[in-house]
Parts: structure tokens; sequence; C-alpha cells
């Protein structure tokens, strides 16, 4: 009998160890924080510490041509802009902690501008450029206005013009110190909070890796070709309309959702997925993704041109963002065992 215990506790030792080394075993718990620590080390942060960078470049660049008002400076001036718009597509997955906190991603990118707003706060050279009022006339969409309006440049030999697109930039710059800043002592608690209670960091991500991606779906593409207002285009709702830079940050937007998945070559949902038995859903999810930054790539020409000009294309784009949520909302969510909690709306 003693030998018959001691070889069944052997084969119980045995099996215990082959679960342990099986990563992909589900009894096995999943190290999120693991995740939670690669997504802030090797993505967030870089992204913000790009964006940094990047709104720096755009200060110096206005205040070279503030001096100079030459047309060479201004094209240096707009290439700055377009730089940082892009680099924070690579935030906009990421509303929790120091962006949330301080209402950041509204003030970066509440499209479309008022662009009569803009003009009403030039000419009274005393707005508010924090307050809640003042969010559709500031950001990267305001200096899309003064940068690429027709004739843009010519309104820059008024004091007052100038005044307002330094005071836009000046917060731009300062508001990516802040979350720079914030981020630096954030960074332990967003790591710690690894649970899936609704106030966790894995619950937070999860929620804003598919917020994001909706509003992506809804706000840059949906919206502005109809898909709200009865089939009418609605082209000014479209992102950056006055340089028509909507594909290209849509893509970027687009990447980063999807490096996010796969954690940027190290710990991501995807891995969570794998591990979870899940390794279909893993494999439709990333071909969705390149589904729709192959088609989005295969566009010739601006999103609002496209609308009229590759309709076709427009409406496969949005057929594909629209079955992606149904992979990462319904399907990935449920496997994490996590609760969205955020309404749909149609902001950025």
């Amino acid at each position: 009998m003693k030998k018959v215990i001691l070889v069944f506790g052997c084969i119980s030792i045995l099996s215990f160890s082959c679960k342990k080394e099986n990563p992909t075993d589900p009894s096995v718990t999943f190290d999120k924080q693991a995740l939670l620590t690669n997504v802030a080390d090797q993505i967030i942060l870089p992204n913000i510490q790009s964006f940094a960078v990047k709104t720096n470049q755009l200060f110096d660049a206005f205040s070279t041509f503030e001096l100079s008002l030459s047309n060479a400076d201004f094209e240096i001036l707009q290439a700055a802009h377009s730089e940082a718009y892009l680099a924070w597509q690579k935030l906009n997955p990421f509303d929790f902690g120091p962006i949330r906190d301080n209402g950041l991603k509204a003030a970066m990118n509440t499209y479309p501008t008022d662009t009569a707003k803009i003009l009403s706060n030039v000419q009274a050279g005393n707005a508010n450029l924090g307050s809640a009022a003042n969010l559709s006339a500031i950001g990267f969409p305001a200096l899309d206005f003064i940068f690429f309006r027709k004739n843009s440049r010519t309104f820059f030999s008024q004091a007052d013009f100038r005044d307002y697109a330094r005071n836009l930039i000046s917060k731009i710059k300062n508001d990516a110190a802040t979350i720079s800043n914030g981020w630096n002592s954030y960074r332990s608690t967003f790591i710690s909070k690894d649970g899936t209670e609704s106030t966790s960091s894995f619950s937070l991500l999860v929620n804003e890796f598919n917020r994001d991606f909706e509003l992506t779906k809804n706000a840059k593409v949906g919206i502005p070709m109809g898909k709200q207002s009865l089939g009418f285009a609605l082209p000014d709702y479209f992102e950056s309309r006055y340089k028509e830079f909507s594909k290209e940050l849509f893509v970027v937007n687009m990447r980063t959702l999807r490096e996010l998945f796969e954690g940027k070559n190290g710990i991501g949902f995807d891995n969570y997925l794998n591990h979870l038995e899940k390794g279909e859903l893993t494999e439709k999810i990333l071909s969705k993704f390149d589904a729709i930054l192959n088609t989005a790539n295969s566009i010739n020409s601006s999103f609002p041109a496209a609308t009229n000009d590759e309709p076709q294309k427009m409406e496969d784009l949005y057929l594909l963002l629209s079955q992606q949520v149904v992979n990462i909302k319904t399907d990935m969510t449920s496997s994490f065992g996590v609760l969205i909690t955020y309404q749909d709306n149609d902001g950025d």
C-alpha cells in the first residue's frame, strides 16, 4: 500500500510540474503584472517621450518662424505640426492615469474644430485655453486650421494671430511635460494593479483599447462617411480636415492598437489569449488588423477624397473595423473576464 501511495504521489508531483512549465495551460495563473510592465516600459513611456520631443520641436519651429516669417520656415513649422500630431496618435489608447486626470485626450484632439470660436478667440486676445468651453478651439485640430487653411501663411502678419498660435503650441508642449512627469510616478501604480475589477490597471487598459478602437471606427471613419447621418457624408468631420491628413493619422493609431495587442514583441493581449487556449481568436484578431491596415494603405487619396473617389474601399474599411469590434470587445474581453465600463460616444 505504501508503494502505491508513493507512486501516486510522484505522479501527482510530475503532473503538477508539467502544468507549471506549460505557459498555455489556463490552470496556471497568467502574469498580468509582466504584461503591464511590458506595456508601460516598451510602449507607453517611449511613446510619451517621443511625444514630448515632437512637441518641443514644434515649439522651436514656431519660435524660428515667428522671427523670420519666411515661407521656408513656415513649411518646416507645418511639418513639425504633422509629426507631433502623429506622435499624439500613439497615446490615444492610454486615456487613464495622468492623461485622463488632466483631460488631455479632449484637449489635444477634439474635432471638428470650431473655426468661428478660434477666430473669435484671436480677436478677443484673452481666451482661457484651459476651459472646457474652448476644447473645440485648441489642440492639433485648431492648429490644423491655422496652419493649413487657404492662404494660412498670410495671416501670420497679424500679431494677435501669432499670439494665439504660440499659446496653443505652448499649451500642447506643457501638457506633454505634464504627461511625462505624471507617468514617472504613476508607472509603479499602473503595474501593481493587475486584477480584473473595474478600477484595476488591466481593466483600464482593456477598456481603453476597446474604447479607442471604437472611437477610431466611428469618429475617424464612420461619422464622416455618413454612417450616423442616414448616408449623408460629413466631410468636415474628418480628422485634420485642412491638411487632409486623416488617413495617415488613422494608420498610426491603428498600428498602435495592434502593437498594444501584440505587446510590441513582448507580453501582450495575444499572449494572454494563447494562455487561455484562445489561439484561434488571436489569429483572427491579428488577421483582421492586417486587413484593416492593408485596406487603409490601399486608398490612394485622403479619406475625404476617397469617400467620393474610392467609396468601396471606404465601405470595406468600415466593415472590417466593425467586424473587429466583435472580436475584441465581445470575444477577447469576455475571455479576460473584464467588464466593459465605458459608454459608446462619438468623440475623439
